[in-house]
């Protein structure tokens, strides 16, 4: 859509980014370094892990009531 001799209208302007560059020229910095995506669990992967976390929490709230209000074991435990 240019109209006459070579002028370029709005719409045929190059998209450019603040240095100038024509977007796409250089590649985003540390794209190469960025860690592939993962696939989504599957739900058997994903009840596992929630079977773990609850593992962990009931663990964990066994061992704060065993210690006492204090933080501290009991005497003779």
């Amino acid at each position: 859509m240019t109209g006459g001799a070579g002028r370029t209208t709005t719409r045929e302007k190059r998209v450019t980014d603040r240095r100038g560059d024509e977007a796409g020229e250089r590649p985003v910095p540390g794209s190469e370094s960025r860690k592939p995506a993962r696939a989504e669990p599957s739900a058997a992967e994903r009840r596992a892990q929630a079977l773990r976390d609850n593992l962990h929490r009931r663990k964990s709230q066994a061992r704060a009531r065993k210690a006492g209000p204090d933080g501290e074991s009991p005497p003779g435990a």
